[in-house]
C-alpha cells in the first residue's frame, strides 16, 4: 500500500503548494479510474510520474 499512499501524498503537498518534482512507485495498484487518472496528470502537470510495474503482478492490474 506504500504506492497509492506516495501518490495520495504527493497530490496533497502539490494542492498545498509545495511542488513534487518527481513520484515514484513500484508495484503500486491503480488507485481510481482513467477519468481520475486523466486529472491526476493534468492537475500534476509540473511532476513527472513513474509506475513501474511488473506485467504479470496481478496487483498491478486492480482494480480492474
Amino acid at each position: 500500500m506504500g504506492g497509492p499512499l506516495a501518490t495520495h501524498s504527493a497530490l496533497d503537498l502539490v494542492f498545498h503548494g509545495i511542488p513534487i518534482k518527481a513520484l515514484y512507485t513500484f508495484g503500486s495498484y491503480r488507485i481510481g479510474d482513467l477519468d481520475l487518472a486523466r486529472w491526476f496528470e493534468n492537475f500534476m502537470k509540473n511532476t513527472q510520474i513513474y509506475r513501474v510495474t511488473h506485467s504479470r503482478d496481478p496487483v498491478v492490474h486492480l482494480p480492474t
